[in-house]
Order: C-alpha cells, then sequence, then structure tokens
C-alpha cells in the first residue's frame, strides 16, 4: 500500500498514524524521517502472535529505521528501540513563551526536551499549537519526575500535524537514558499524560531501550479503497 493511501486512511480516520501487517511502514507526516516513533506500533504483532500461537516468542518487522522486534514480556509487548540521549542544554525564549511555561531545564535537538518540576506543570500546559508549529523545529517532549511512577511526559509536534500524541516511543528513547541518569536506575515505569493516556514499563540495556506496554485490539475490518 502506498504512502499517499496511508496518509488519506489516517487523516479520514482522524489519527496519528496507521499501521499494517503485511510491512511495517511508519505514517505519519514527521515520520517520513526513517525514526518510528509510535507506540501503535506493539499492536502491530498482536494479530501474528494470536493467529500463529507465538506464546513467549518474538517477531521482528522491517522498517525504514531497520529491524524492528517485538517480543512478550508476561502480558505486555515490549518494543526494542535505540538509545537517544539528550542533546546540549540551551535556552530558547520562543518555545518557552509557546509552551505556556518555562521549564527548568531544556535540551535541543530533533525533538527538544523541557524538563518541569512537578507533574501538575506538566499537565496544566497549554502551548499555543500555532506559535509552536512556527518554529524550527520537529517536536517537544515535556517531562517531570513523577509521583506513582518514576516519570511523566507530553509531547507536541504541531508542525508534524499532530497537536499532541497520545503515546510515542521515539520521545522515550529520549527520556528513559535522560531520567536513567538522574534517578540512577535503569528500569523505569512511565506515564504519557495525554488524553488518552499511556502507561509504559522501561529499561535502559545500553545503547539500546526497551519499552513494554499491554496493548489491545481496537478495530478489525475491511476498507475498501
Amino acid at each position: 500500500m502506498c504512502v499517499n493511501v496511508h496518509e488519506s486512511l489516517k487523516d479520514n480516520c482522524r489519527l496519528a498514524g496507521v499501521r499494517h501487517l503485511s510491512r511495517v511502514r511508519q505514517v505519519g507526516r514527521f515520520d517520513q524521517t526513517g525514526c518510528f516513533g509510535r507506540i501503535a506500533q506493539l499492536c502491530q504483532p498482536l494479530d501474528p502472535f494470536r493467529r500463529a500461537g507465538r506464546v513467549g516468542s518474538s517477531i521482528t518487522f522491517t522498517s525504514k529505521s531497520g529491524p524492528l522486534t517485538v517480543s512478550r514480556d508476561g502480558e505486555r509487548l515490549a518494543m526494542d528501540f535505540p538509545s537517544i540521549p539528550p542533546g546540549r542544554s540551551a535556552p530558547n525564549p520562543e518555545l518557552d513563551q509557546a509552551l505556556g511555561a518555562k521549564p527548568q531545564a531544556l535540551f535541543e535537538g530533533y525533538q527538544w526536551l523541557a524538563v518541569y518540576e512537578s507533574v501538575e506543570q506538566v499537565r496544566a500546559l497549554t502551548p499555543d499549537f500555532p506559535a509552536l508549529g512556527k518554529l524550527p523545529l520537529h517536536a517537544v517532549i515535556v517531562t517531570a519526575r513523577g509521583r506513582d511512577c518514576d516519570f511523566v511526559s507530553r509531547f507536541f509536534a504541531p508542525s508534524a500535524g499532530i497537536a499532541e500524541d497520545p503515546v510515542t516511543g521515539s520521545a522515550h528513547s529520549r527520556l528513559i537514558p535522560y531520567w536513567a541518569k538522574v534517578l540512577g536506575k535503569t528500569r523505569l515505569h512511565a506515564r504519557q499524560l495525554s488524553a488518552r493516556g499511556g502507561e509504559l514499563w522501561c529499561e535502559l540495556k545500553g545503547e539500546r531501550v526497551m519499552m513494554a506496554g499491554q496493548v489491545a485490539p481496537y478495530l478489525e475490518g475491511t476498507i475498501e479503497i
């Protein structure tokens, strides 16, 4: 299925991205860079695992980013991502203003990382999305240390056509090494505070990170094109 058809399906269904089982392809305006981004990809193996009866095994897909392995982790499915530590600390007054609150720390990169003091600050953010979308950056991750988990986050990418993503794998490729260093631990429990919300169990493993989550089929059917 061509990328244009994927893009049309995504827009018609008002989804951040769509997947199909015959081949892993990340579809979304900011995903053509080759960096897989969505935890929704965890749902792809549900069907082959179930239909093939592959209990306790793993499945490796081919993606633009290279091999993408999904394995069972108890009742969860886990994905293996690259670890991407945040870039250098850098001020960005325009970004502070677009986010609506100045973070206590800000790190530049393909996806900027803004660190706040509390869960409440992260939850209360109401970014100026038009202003944020005009800035020369791919996306911004906002995060804080958690209360009932190790850390929380949100992910904004209006320049890519996505105001806020529900649960974002590529963001956690950056969050896991950051919080592992800050908290002095390699196993982390995370929550993404989008409207839908998401919960991840993470682990830093050298130059790789593992993210596990509980997923369930939402809709199965046929689309006539």
